[in-house]
């Protein structure tokens, strides 16, 4: 089962996947904006919020930068934390001092709140 959220299926866009007997696990789908989304599960009776991201690249602009970080901190702020959290994000980092002969190598990160 996926999970999808873009708006003209060129540019942007996030999704998460889930094993099909995990379908009917699913609580909620928050799809903030075509960078960033959340799928609540309840599974053996836990909340889990799996938020997906997907980072503005070098080029973009900095009002575009400044709303996907102010929608994840938004996001992530409204998960209890009672509630387990998964992020699996492309923050778009460059790997390498200053960016000198690396600038071809993206990083993407995956994180986990578990109390």
């Amino acid at each position: 089962m996926m999970y999808y959220h873009g708006v003209d299926g060129k540019r942007n866009g996030v999704w998460v996947t889930l094993k099909e007997e995990y379908s009917k696990s699913v609580v909620e789908v928050k799809k903030v904006s075509d960078r960033v989304m959340n799928v609540k599960l309840e599974v053996e009776g836990m909340m889990i919020n799996v938020i997906s991201a997907y980072a503005p690249q070098v080029g973009c602009e900095m009002e575009e930068k400044e709303r996907f970080w102010s929608e994840l901190d938004d996001v992530v702020d409204g998960v209890p934390r009672k509630e387990r959290l998964v992020i699996g994000a492309d923050f778009n980092g460059h790997v390498g001092e200053g960016n000198r002969g690396d600038e071809e190598v993206m990083v993407g990160m995956v994180l986990w709140r578990f109390c």
